[in-house]
């Protein structure tokens, strides 16, 4: 015996004697708890009632889990060093500065002339691996309708914007959008342009 209580006792034996009469199927017979004394019966029900509670509250923390997975997947991909934006997305972040005025043709003439891209192929410089890659592209050919592969996108990193917020002498704190922002921002009517 696991408690020298009689109460104890008595549910051990209670237990035991409801052991006896369920298979692996389950009950081979109904079972009889006329017999059964009252305080037995009350600590089973109060322990249905705890196994029940613990049960919902599981469910529910399984369920906000469930729901707040996606944002949290998309926290990882914006906050790891693997995340990276087109060219246009990071002139978009990275004009949110009050000292820094730029679009994507002139991100992609600065990064051209400051050397982090080969002039004709914008393929990455070795020192700027971390900072840029290359995106393979494909298309689907007008008239065969088969994917082709098209010209790598250049993309820009994490680490690369940081990169080029302080090397265009950003002054404010960068702060990273969620996706939702960056699509917001790219269906904005564009800048009146100055010469």
């Amino acid at each position: 015996m696991l408690a020298d209580t009689p109460e104890a006792e008595d549910f051990q034996e209670w237990l035991a004697a409801i052991a006896g009469s369920v298979s692996r199927s389950g009950p081979t017979t109904p079972l009889d708890l006329s017999t059964t004394p009252t305080e037995i019966l009350e600590l089973v029900s109060g322990l249905g009632k705890a196994v029940h509670e613990a049960a919902q509250q599981a469910l529910a923390t399984r369920s906000e889990a469930e729901e707040q997975r996606p944002a949290a997947h998309a926290w990882r991909v914006l906050a790891s060093t693997d995340g990276d934006y087109s060219v246009r997305e990071a002139a978009y972040i990275l004009n949110r500065d009050p000292a820094i005025s730029t679009g994507q043709r002139r991100l992609f003439a600065f990064v051209r002339a400051s050397g982090m891209v080969s002039a004709d192929t914008d393929i990455p410089r070795t020192r700027h691996e971390r900072h840029l890659r290359l995106r393979p592209t494909s298309y689907a050919h007008p008239h065969t309708g088969r994917r082709v592969p098209g010209k790598p996108q250049l993309r820009v990193t994490v680490e690369g914007l940081r990169y080029l917020h302080r090397r265009l002498g950003g002054t404010a704190r960068l702060d990273l959008p969620e996706a939702e922002d960056i699509r917001t921002a790219q269906t904005m009517p564009p800048l009146a342009r100055t010469t």
